[in-house]
């Protein structure tokens, strides 16, 4: 028995991410720190996407592309 329906979209997804140039940014080899405006587009796994919703949920989802933004920025630098 199905009690809700819910349509999701595996379309590309654009989040924008503000790295400021403070404690939280990116320390250059020169000892330089630097900061960001990034945007980042991510899609869901169709094959997993109902899988990631019901264990994770969209907020929870978002911040961990956040967080994995963040840190690669981080090391890029």
């Amino acid at each position: 028995m199905i009690d809700s329906e819910e349509e999701y979209s595996v379309l590309p997804i654009e989040s924008n991410y503000n790295i400021n140039v403070d404690s939280n940014g990116a320390i250059t080899k020169d000892n330089q720190t630097i900061g960001a405006e990034i945007k980042a587009y991510y899609a869901y796994d169709e094959l997993r996407l109902i899988e990631m919703r019901q264990k994770y949920g969209e907020n929870k989802i978002e911040q961990i592309v956040g967080q994995v933004i963040y840190e690669s920025f981080k090391e890029v630098v």
